[in-house]
């Protein structure tokens, strides 16, 4: 896992920060998220170790997304907001030398729950497998860490939200999303690539 700071140039940063928290960026609902892994295509935990696993931290919550990429087998997809969000994608090639196709990029709203505390995350998952990469790029100042854990679902890494952070990892890496507690909301934008 690599975490990078100052990720992009200021304006860069600042244009994508300015769009995402306009109140007119398309941020759509998507179905709760459950135990169960239902209606979560790109994620590849098994269902009965969700199910299992009963983490007093853990929150069933939901959140606002914005697909501006998606390309796996019959879904393919490509939002205007993706010739901007892309530069993320060439910034990571560049600073880690390594050769990225994008599979999915989607920027993520989780707003406040009501029962969560500054230990408290949504559903524990992986992205893809172990040929993947994931980026989480934290487009803003806010709270609501992202958990990292090991096969035995154990926290071994938080990282709080920063503006212009940079987190890079293998995508079959367990982790979740913490929820804000002090504000409105947390977004992020996720992205799921194939090593070349």
């Amino acid at each position: 896992m690599q975490v990078f700071d100052n990720f992009l140039n200021l304006n860069l940063a600042n244009q994508i920060e300015n769009d995402l928290t306009n109140q007119y960026f398309p941020f759509y609902l998507t179905p709760k998220v459950n135990k169960n892994n239902e209606n979560l295509k790109f994620s590849t935990v098994n269902k009965e170790e969700i199910h299992s696993l009963k983490n007093k931290n853990e929150i069933n919550g939901f959140q606002l997304v914005h697909v501006a990429y998606v390309d796996i087998k019959e879904h393919k997809h490509k939002s205007p907001y993706f010739t901007q969000l892309v530069k993320i994608i060439d910034t990571l090639q560049f600073k880690t030398k390594i050769a990225i196709k994008p599979i999915k990029l989607k920027c993520n709203l989780k707003p406040q729950c009501l029962e969560a505390t500054s230990d408290s995350f949504d559903y524990v998952h992986q992205d893809e497998d172990e040929k993947h990469y994931s980026a989480i790029y934290y487009p803003h100042d806010t709270d609501g860490d992202t958990f990292f854990f090991d096969s035995n679902y154990r926290i071994i890494d938080r990282i709080p939200p920063k503006k212009n952070r940079l987190v890079f990892f293998k995508s079959n890496i367990l982790h979740a999303a913490g929820f804000p507690t002090k504000n409105q909301v947390r977004i992020i934008i996720n992205i799921v690539m194939k090593g070349l």
